[in-house]
């Protein structure tokens, strides 16, 4: 019987530690790529992030007295400031993903036979694998808004009461037998992961700044 949680956590891991990678073909390099999309696409990785950006933000720009007293005289100046320190949050955390994903194609590239990678391109393109992918962006981000905890409940109730669709593309994918490598490899593109969104937490602090004090110049400029 097959663990319908089994592959949960191997979305984002299907690389181990680099060995002298052999030169890829074109087949392999395009599905690579393709692959490494699939499995780390932007957008959710982002959203599973900013949570956690947000409600940091939040408390220290609610302990800032300084904003607080500019906020009394200019009201709206906090909400600027917030969507101005978003964007640049979402901004560095795309490009993260961007450069983790060059990353992990570069690993399956070395690691995985060009009929393994079309084998796993398919699953995590069938729905089971993509609520795979954004339940495992999830476990790896926040759920800080009720809506994403939401979701994430629903796609935790898919998987634990898989549907017989659900129950097929896993029995299939098991049948492969890249399970077993799958998993032996999960750790490392975890560990991979992680650095790169680490690097978020420096890059912020150089940008922030800067980004936080031209927006507060230019909205009490135009609200004198």
């Amino acid at each position: 019987m097959i663990d319908a949680r089994l592959p949960l956590l191997l979305a984002l891991g299907l690389v181990q530690a680099a060995q002298a990678p052999v030169a890829p073909t074109a087949a392999v390099a395009d599905g690579a790529t393709t692959l490494a999309a699939a499995v780390l696409p932007t957008e959710t990785l982002v959203t599973a992030r900013l949570p956690r950006f947000d409600a940091m933000f939040a408390e220290e720009l609610s302990a800032d007295k300084d904003m607080a007293a500019l906020e009394k005289k200019h009201p709206g100046l906090r909400e600027a400031v917030t969507r101005a320190a978003r964007e640049e949050a979402r901004i560095a955390y795309a490009r993260s993903a961007d450069l983790l994903r060059a990353d992990v194609a570069q690993l399956y590239r070395a690691r995985f036979t060009p009929a393994e990678i079309a084998t796993m391109s398919r699953f995590f393109d069938s729905p089971t694998g993509k609520a795979l992918v954004a339940l495992s962006a999830g476990a790896n981000g926040d759920t800080a808004s009720q809506f994403e905890a939401d979701r994430q409940r629903r796609l935790a109730t898919q998987l634990q009461q898989p549907s017989d669709q659900t129950k097929s593309d896993l029995a299939a994918l098991a049948a492969t037998g890249l399970l077993p490598k799958m998993q032996a490899v999960r750790p490392e593109v975890s560990a991979i992961s992680a650095k790169r969104f680490e690097d978020v937490d420096t890059i912020l602090s150089a940008a922030l700044p800067a980004r936080i004090s031209a927006t507060i110049k230019a909205y009490t400029k135009e609200d004198k």
